[in-house]
């Protein structure tokens, strides 16, 4: 994985920033919210109300991708690690460690934080769902947020398998 095509956002002295094939994929993602799940998920509003429905939930799934990353790279700064960057990719995200873990503890500790930070991302949503859909939240905000919510279940489930390079994986060495 290379680096960062662009930087867009320093924080606490971590580059923030995107490789090319990125805005493939947000491409891709926007696309086919706007013109295939939300309209079959939620029917009847307007194509507008679709493309801002998709762009919304884009923007912020690839947020909380962030988020999780800086889940790893916070800890590893607690840890003494240096963090050379983290960039959004076409898998995802990838918080970029300068050296070696200093101990198992500590590669277990910066492991487990990311999926800490998507737990706490879907279940925070997942009750923001149902409540609006008890409350009857508007179509559009529940859309973007119930499918927020299980995209970050999927990507905590996924980063959990047990196989390197996934946290999963180093949680399990």
């Amino acid at each position: 994985m290379a680096g960062s095509t662009f930087v867009f956002l320093w924080v606490r002295g971590i580059p923030l920033g995107a490789h090319w094939t990125w805005l493939l994929v947000a491409g891709l993602v926007i696309y086919s919210l706007a013109s295939s799940l939300f309209p079959a998920t939620y029917p009847g509003l307007s194509d507008t109300a679709y493309v801002i429905m998709a762009t919304v939930a884009g923007l912020l799934l690839f947020t909380s991708i962030l988020l999780h990353e800086l889940g790893h790279a916070f800890r590893a700064l607690a840890e003494g690690m240096r963090i050379d960057g983290i960039t959004l990719w076409l898998f995802g995200g990838v918080a970029r460690f300068h050296g070696m873990f200093p101990s198992p503890g500590a590669e277990f500790r910066i492991a487990v934080a990311g999926p800490l930070v998507s737990a706490a991302i879907a279940a925070l949503l997942g009750a923001v769902t149902a409540l609006g859909a008890r409350f009857g939240m508007p179509d559009p905000i529940q859309g973007t947020v119930d499918y927020l919510w299980r995209i970050n279940a999927i990507v905590l489930a996924f980063h959990l398998i047990p196989a390197l390079p996934l946290d999963g994986g180093r949680v399990f060495r």
